[in-house]
């Protein structure tokens, strides 16, 4: 294994390699690419993908790509292959799933130029704050960038994937503070359950899983719940 997934065949053309022009997308990152959408203020996420792979193409093993002159080939593009599992379009599935349920808030929501929200010291946790038309309070969007652990070497194995990461699967316990005097006294709401966020001891937490996001109010208890019944 090499650099970039070198893999060696012999044919009857003589030695011949197949290597991965780009890694695919390791787990959690299309998640967070799509979560780290919705936090720049994002109403729609586009996943660009090479185009599937042509009916030649499609049939194509490793070893037979080798042998074929030299040329690009989109061997696994987002749609995937027939028969072989594809984690990332499984995991833009998954985070579509998570989002769409706010999209009536998302579609309506405009950026504002600071967040009353500050997070602790955890590294890649990010929040921007927005308004919505007729609201007096402000949503943030809450978003866990920290997806894995990364190698030190970038190396590709066989079959395009970065060898050496590792994902994590256990939810991060966001911290965070209101700074915003304007805010004070508010209380805060998640919008996905409608419930209120509790202080402990001090500061707000909230569980949110690598990759993934949280939308969350601060203002009144009845537009939090305005803004509950809006969640499809």
């Amino acid at each position: 294994k090499g650099l970039n997934g070198w893999k060696k065949f012999a044919t009857d053309k003589g030695t011949r390699y197949n290597v991965w022009k780009y890694y695919r997308l390791p787990a959690n990152c299309m998640k967070a690419s799509a979560w780290g959408a919705v936090m720049s203020g994002a109403r729609l996420f586009f996943c660009w993908s090479y185009s599937p792979p042509s009916k030649e193409e499609a049939q194509f093993t490793f070893k037979s790509t080798a042998e074929t002159d030299k040329r690009e080939i989109f061997y696994m593009t987002l749609a995937g292959r027939a028969g072989i599992p594809n984690p990332q379009l499984a995991e833009f599935n998954e985070a579509g799933k998570e989002i769409r349920p706010y999209e009536n808030i998302i579609t309506e929501m405009s950026k504002l130029p600071q967040s009353p929200v500050v997070t602790g010291t955890k590294q890649f946790i990010f929040n921007e704050a927005f308004s919505l038309p007729a609201f007096k309070g402000k949503i943030v969007v809450l978003h866990n960038a920290n997806v894995g652990t990364w190698p030190r070497e970038l190396k590709v194995d066989d079959v395009g994937n970065l060898i050496g990461y590792e994902a994590y699967t256990q939810p991060a316990i966001v911290e965070f503070t209101i700074a915003n005097n304007e805010e004070t006294g508010k209380a805060v709401y998640d919008i996905l359950t409608g419930k209120e966020i509790v202080k402990n001891e001090g500061k707000y937490q909230v569980p949110i899983m690598p990759g993934s996001g949280r939308l969350i109010y601060i203002g009144s208890a009845a537009e939090a719940e305005l803004l509950h019944k809006r969640v499809k």
